[in-house]
């Protein structure tokens, strides 16, 4: 099947929940939408996200760069296509905005794939469940305090949530405990509760919070640290009875690797567009098998749920849905579980006019 068209575009999304975590003050969040067609009129896409408008405008740089690559191969050659692309971005590395925009790419491949195939992404994948849990991700940021901290987290509860996710690491210890409090207070001690530091912590605060952390039943201390500081990840993971969750910031399954190797988390978190797209993703998570580790996908939910049905050390499923307004009847989470749809693809359709409405300014 031979390359038709390549095109991108980049939105600005509102967000019903600014983000306030310890190292992000986010209000609207930018998308890079690239959008590939085939022949005979079949057509994938993949996205990537960034709180830059700036950074948008440097992915969709390195799409443009790749993309002549896409017309010398057949698009079904998509391993080859992605070590062409990532050989093309050599000189500048592996990581960042040159593999965010090489992840679109891949996405977008897949996607057509199974568009052409009439299946879903899922079960082209070898999958064979398409219902699975979801943890609240996009609330509970360090903006909300007090009685109204209490409120939204039993707010996610009573949506049907049996697992939700809180945002500490302000380096103040009272200050954190008194918010875990909050939270696990009012939701009760039948319901799964995360934690997220976002990796605004030094380490020896990480390791101080960790351990009053272990009175609270956590199912994860997320991030406790910079994602670079894998030594530190993995004493924590070695010292607390609080399980590390990690890997969401790093890059390609090499990085996650390196915190498999080294016992630096409980739970492994790759990132699709960090991954490189879903070819990088599947590696990662394969990795994570062989070292008995579970996976969570990060962010991404309408691509992140079909690479979760995949594999068989999934756990809960991350249901933010940022990217909703993109899609004419976006994917939606009932009683805290998804259902994958039965149509081709990702079973999403673009909204073009929602596309044309939140278009950035040129």
């Amino acid at each position: 099947m031979k390359l038709e068209e390549i095109k991108t575009t980049h939105a600005v999304l509102p967000l019903r929940h600014p983000i306030r975590s310890a190292i992000h003050h986010i209000d609207a969040i930018h998308v890079l939408i690239t959008e590939i067609r085939g022949e005979g009129g079949h057509e994938g896409f993949g996205v990537a996200l960034a709180f830059s408008p700036h950074h948008i405008q440097a992915m969709d740089a390195v799409v443009r760069d790749v993309a002549p690559l896409l017309a010398e191969r057949p698009l079904d050659e998509i391993g080859a296509l992605r070590e062409a692309m990532f050989q093309r971005t050599n000189y500048i590395g592996w990581s960042g905005v040159a593999t965010h925009a090489i992840g679109t790419v891949d996405m977008a491949l897949w996607v057509l794939l199974a568009e052409r195939a009439r299946l879903p992404l899922y079960k082209l994948l070898g999958a064979t469940v398409n219902r699975l849990e979801c943890y609240h991700a996009q609330g509970l940021w360090l903006g909300q305090t007090g009685q109204g901290l209490a409120d939204e987290a039993k707010g996610y509860v009573d949506e049907g949530y049996r697992a939700i996710k809180l945002r500490i690491g302000q380096n103040d210890l009272a200050a954190d405990l008194e918010r875990v409090e909050r939270v696990r207070s009012a939701v009760g001690s039948g319901i799964i509760l995360m934690v997220d530091a976002n990796q605004g912590q030094d380490p020896l605060y990480a390791y101080r919070l960790g351990k009053a952390l272990e009175p609270y039943d956590i199912f994860w201390y997320e991030e406790p640290v910079a994602y670079t500081d894998v030594a530190t990840h993995a004493r924590l993971a070695a010292e607390l009875r609080v399980p590390i969750a990690t890997g969401q910031s790093a890059y390609l399954e090499r990085g996650m690797l390196e915190y498999l190797q080294a016992g630096a988390c409980h739970i492994l978190m790759p990132d699709v567009c960090r991954m490189g797209g879903i070819t990088g993703w599947r590696k990662a998570a394969a990795l994570a098998e062989a070292f008995h580790t579970p996976v969570s996908n990060h962010m991404y939910l309408e691509f992140g749920a079909h690479l979760q049905a995949s594999i068989p050390n999934r756990t809960y499923v991350d249901s933010i849905d940022w990217l909703s307004p993109l899609f004419e009847k976006p994917l939606k989470v009932e009683d805290g579980w998804v259902t994958l749809p039965e149509e081709p693809g990702i079973g999403l359709r673009l909204d073009r006019k929602a596309l044309d409405r939140y278009r950035a300014a040129a």
